[in-house]
Protein backbone atom coordinates (compact mmCIF):
# COMPACT_ATOMS: atom_id res chain seq x y z
CA UNK A 1 0.00 0.00 0.00
CA UNK A 2 2.64 2.29 0.78
CA UNK A 3 4.20 1.76 -2.89
CA UNK A 4 0.98 2.90 -4.20
CA UNK A 5 1.04 5.98 -2.12
CA UNK A 6 4.19 6.89 -3.17
CA UNK A 7 3.63 6.69 -7.19
CA UNK A 8 0.64 8.66 -6.81
CA UNK A 9 -0.23 11.38 -9.44
CA UNK A 10 -1.57 14.76 -8.18
CA UNK A 11 -4.88 14.47 -8.69
CA UNK A 12 -7.61 17.29 -9.84
CA UNK A 13 -11.21 16.82 -10.00
CA UNK A 14 -13.77 14.23 -9.78
CA UNK A 15 -12.46 11.68 -12.94
CA UNK A 16 -15.79 10.99 -13.48
CA UNK A 17 -16.91 11.74 -16.90
CA UNK A 18 -16.88 8.36 -19.43
CA UNK A 19 -17.63 7.37 -22.87
CA UNK A 20 -21.14 5.25 -22.85
CA UNK A 21 -19.82 2.52 -24.77
CA UNK A 22 -16.86 1.94 -22.34
CA UNK A 23 -18.53 1.95 -19.27
CA UNK A 24 -21.04 -0.17 -21.25
CA UNK A 25 -18.42 -3.03 -22.35
CA UNK A 26 -16.86 -2.85 -18.93
CA UNK A 27 -19.91 -3.19 -16.87
CA UNK A 28 -21.00 -5.99 -19.04
CA UNK A 29 -17.42 -7.57 -18.90
CA UNK A 30 -18.16 -7.81 -15.25
CA UNK A 31 -21.90 -8.85 -15.31
CA UNK A 32 -20.37 -12.02 -17.70
CA UNK A 33 -17.82 -12.71 -15.11
CA UNK A 34 -20.50 -13.24 -12.07
CA UNK A 35 -21.88 -15.29 -14.54
CA UNK A 36 -19.27 -17.42 -14.84
CA UNK A 37 -18.65 -17.44 -11.06
CA UNK A 38 -22.07 -18.11 -10.57
CA UNK A 39 -21.83 -21.05 -12.98
CA UNK A 40 -18.84 -22.11 -11.57
CA UNK A 41 -20.51 -22.24 -8.31
CA UNK A 42 -22.53 -24.85 -9.19
CA UNK A 43 -20.04 -27.37 -10.42
CA UNK A 44 -17.40 -26.79 -8.12
CA UNK A 45 -17.98 -28.33 -4.63
CA UNK A 46 -14.64 -27.77 -2.82
CA UNK A 47 -13.98 -24.01 -3.03
CA UNK A 48 -17.59 -22.46 -2.50
CA UNK A 49 -16.93 -20.20 -0.19
CA UNK A 50 -14.12 -18.31 -2.16
CA UNK A 51 -16.33 -18.43 -5.11
CA UNK A 52 -18.68 -17.01 -3.79
CA UNK A 53 -17.11 -14.19 -2.32
CA UNK A 54 -15.43 -13.28 -5.58
CA UNK A 55 -19.26 -13.10 -7.28
CA UNK A 56 -19.84 -10.53 -4.04
CA UNK A 57 -17.09 -8.98 -4.48
CA UNK A 58 -17.83 -8.65 -8.54
CA UNK A 59 -21.24 -7.36 -8.07
CA UNK A 60 -20.55 -4.83 -5.38
CA UNK A 61 -17.59 -3.50 -7.96
CA UNK A 62 -20.65 -3.42 -10.74
CA UNK A 63 -23.00 -1.56 -8.64
CA UNK A 64 -19.65 0.89 -7.05
CA UNK A 65 -18.50 1.66 -11.06
CA UNK A 66 -22.30 2.59 -11.75
CA UNK A 67 -22.67 4.86 -8.97
CA UNK A 68 -19.65 6.46 -9.83
CA UNK A 69 -20.97 7.51 -13.35
CA UNK A 70 -24.38 8.25 -12.14
CA UNK A 71 -22.89 10.60 -9.45
CA UNK A 72 -20.23 12.22 -11.62
CA UNK A 73 -20.48 15.28 -13.40
CA UNK A 74 -22.80 16.31 -15.90
CA UNK A 75 -25.95 15.15 -14.61
CA UNK A 76 -27.65 12.64 -16.94
CA UNK A 77 -30.81 13.03 -17.61
CA UNK A 78 -34.19 10.75 -15.27
CA UNK A 79 -34.61 8.44 -18.40
CA UNK A 80 -30.93 7.46 -18.37
CA UNK A 81 -30.69 7.34 -14.58
CA UNK A 82 -33.72 4.92 -13.77
CA UNK A 83 -32.94 1.86 -15.43
CA UNK A 84 -28.95 2.43 -14.30
CA UNK A 85 -30.81 2.88 -10.90
CA UNK A 86 -32.48 -0.57 -11.16
CA UNK A 87 -29.68 -2.33 -11.97
CA UNK A 88 -27.99 -0.85 -9.20
CA UNK A 89 -30.61 -1.84 -6.64
CA UNK A 90 -30.47 -4.85 -8.04
CA UNK A 91 -26.71 -5.75 -8.08
CA UNK A 92 -26.71 -4.21 -4.43
CA UNK A 93 -29.49 -6.85 -3.52
CA UNK A 94 -27.50 -9.73 -5.19
CA UNK A 95 -24.04 -8.85 -3.53
CA UNK A 96 -25.20 -8.67 0.23
CA UNK A 97 -26.94 -11.85 -0.32
CA UNK A 98 -23.77 -13.56 -2.05
CA UNK A 99 -22.00 -11.93 0.82
CA UNK A 100 -24.01 -13.62 3.83
CA UNK A 101 -23.55 -16.52 1.90
CA UNK A 102 -20.22 -16.61 1.62
CA UNK A 103 -19.54 -15.42 5.39
CA UNK A 104 -21.76 -18.82 5.81
CA UNK A 105 -19.34 -20.99 3.67
CA UNK A 106 -16.20 -19.46 4.26
CA UNK A 107 -13.82 -18.21 7.24
CA UNK A 108 -14.42 -14.32 7.62
CA UNK A 109 -11.49 -13.04 7.10
CA UNK A 110 -10.74 -14.81 3.89
CA UNK A 111 -13.76 -14.00 2.84
CA UNK A 112 -14.02 -10.43 3.56
CA UNK A 113 -10.55 -10.57 1.80
CA UNK A 114 -11.37 -11.92 -1.62
CA UNK A 115 -14.66 -9.89 -1.77
CA UNK A 116 -12.57 -6.68 -1.04
CA UNK A 117 -9.39 -8.06 -3.43
CA UNK A 118 -12.08 -8.11 -6.40
CA UNK A 119 -14.23 -5.12 -5.34
CA UNK A 120 -11.03 -2.82 -5.34
CA UNK A 121 -9.35 -4.47 -8.33
CA UNK A 122 -12.31 -3.97 -10.70
CA UNK A 123 -13.46 -0.10 -9.25
CA UNK A 124 -9.51 0.12 -9.55
CA UNK A 125 -9.03 -0.72 -12.90
CA UNK A 126 -12.27 0.60 -14.35
CA UNK A 127 -11.01 4.19 -13.07
CA UNK A 128 -8.17 4.08 -15.11
CA UNK A 129 -9.88 2.21 -18.45
CA UNK A 130 -13.25 3.73 -17.62
CA UNK A 131 -12.92 7.03 -16.34
CA UNK A 132 -9.80 7.92 -17.05
CA UNK A 133 -8.14 8.62 -13.31
CA UNK A 134 -4.42 9.33 -13.96
CA UNK A 135 -1.48 7.13 -12.99
CA UNK A 136 2.03 7.38 -12.48
CA UNK A 137 3.87 9.63 -15.17
CA UNK A 138 7.19 7.40 -16.94
CA UNK A 139 8.10 3.92 -17.31
CA UNK A 140 9.19 3.38 -13.53
CA UNK A 141 6.22 5.16 -12.06
CA UNK A 142 3.64 2.50 -13.99
CA UNK A 143 5.81 0.16 -13.21
CA UNK A 144 5.95 0.34 -9.58
CA UNK A 145 1.94 0.91 -9.79
CA UNK A 146 1.68 -1.93 -11.29
CA UNK A 147 3.88 -3.75 -9.27
CA UNK A 148 2.28 -2.41 -6.17
CA UNK A 149 -1.16 -3.44 -7.00
CA UNK A 150 0.03 -7.14 -7.75
CA UNK A 151 1.49 -7.30 -4.44
CA UNK A 152 -1.53 -6.10 -2.61
CA UNK A 153 -3.44 -9.02 -5.00
CA UNK A 154 -1.10 -10.99 -3.71
CA UNK A 155 -0.91 -11.03 -0.53
CA UNK A 156 -4.29 -11.41 -0.63
CA UNK A 157 -4.63 -14.91 -2.16
CA UNK A 158 -2.05 -16.18 0.44
CA UNK A 159 -4.36 -15.31 3.17
CA UNK A 160 -4.38 -18.95 4.57
CA UNK A 161 -7.88 -20.61 5.21
CA UNK A 162 -9.53 -20.67 8.68
CA UNK A 163 -9.84 -23.81 10.48
CA UNK A 164 -13.47 -23.33 10.51
CA UNK A 165 -13.40 -22.68 7.17
CA UNK A 166 -11.89 -25.69 5.59
CA UNK A 167 -13.95 -27.89 7.93
CA UNK A 168 -17.02 -25.88 6.54
CA UNK A 169 -15.62 -26.41 3.00
CA UNK A 170 -14.98 -30.06 3.00
CA UNK A 171 -18.92 -31.13 4.80
CA UNK A 172 -21.45 -32.05 1.78
CA UNK A 173 -23.61 -28.99 1.25
CA UNK A 174 -26.52 -30.98 2.57
CA UNK A 175 -24.57 -31.67 5.87
CA UNK A 176 -24.13 -27.74 6.19
CA UNK A 177 -27.77 -27.12 6.22
CA UNK A 178 -28.64 -29.36 8.87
Amino acid sequence: MGLLALTLPSIGGSHSQFAVTAIVAFEGGLGLLALALAFGYRRITAHRGALMAAIAGTLFAFAGVAIKALTGEGGLPIQVMAPWIALIVACGALAQYSAVAALQRGGAIETIGLMGLVASAAQILSGVIVFGDPMASGSVGIGLQATAFALVCLSALLLPPSQAGRARQAQPLIAQAA
